[in-house]
């Protein structure tokens, strides 16, 4: 039997596991390299470049409901969809100057099959301490906010001149997604999740 002392740790453990163990990296942004490895894998090397079309294609035949942003900040374009199909995990770019690489865009957002979808106490139970964590509940949906998460990717540091950068989570029908931005603020990236609707609603074709 856990010691009653024993289980806020317990459930901290927990709840790190859901934020964060179904991802295949951090792939823009992970803790300092002291809690979890500093470098993360190149997904080019396991993915393939796909139109906004045939990302709906591959949605439809593994019976997945993924969503997107069906607004986007000011001189944002979607440039880049990258996907891994055998175990669906994709990464989103947007850009301002047509920059399609996920390492260096502005607007990156990971989608990746979710282990367990937390609910919001739990999420709140995590960030109560923190000074740049909180939790949110958007359109009915678990939403983990960090005002300050370590940018993971060395060209991404460079290119930015900065350490640090928004990050939001948000769990949405069985998918986690990681939407972080060096550029855009922490009300911006909340109001891309406000916008997110099925890609069956989308009607323009990348």
């Amino acid at each position: 039997m856990v010691k009653r002392r024993a289980l806020p740790l317990v459930a901290a453990l927990v709840t790190v596991i859901i934020l964060f163990a179904s991802s295949i990296v951090w792939f823009y942004y992970q803790l300092p390299p002291h809690s979890l490895p500093s470098e993360p894998a190149d997904f080019y090397a396991i993915s393939k470049e796909v139109s906004l079309s045939e990302l709906i294609d591959i949605v439809e035949r593994q019976n997945r409901t993924v969503y997107l942003p069906s607004e986007l900040p000011e001189g944002f374009e979607l440039t880049a969809i990258y996907v891994r199909e055998d175990e669906f995990l994709a990464i989103i770019v947007y850009s301002v100057e047509d920059n399609k690489d996920y390492k260096t865009a502005e607007l990156t957002i990971e989608i990746s099959p979710s282990l367990q979808t937390p609910t919001l106490d739990e999420l709140k139970s995590w960030a109560e301490d923190s000074e740049h964590e909180k939790a949110l509940e958007i359109n009915g949906w678990p939403v983990w906010v960090n005002e300050k998460a370590y940018i993971g990717v060395e060209e991404r540091r460079e290119k930015y001149g900065k350490e640090y950068a928004p990050l939001v989570i948000v769990w949405i029908k069985g998918h986690r997604y990681m939407i972080g931005s060096p550029v855009l603020t922490v009300e911006e990236l909340i109001q891309l999740v406000r916008s997110m609707k099925s890609l069956s609603n989308f009607s323009l074709i990348f």
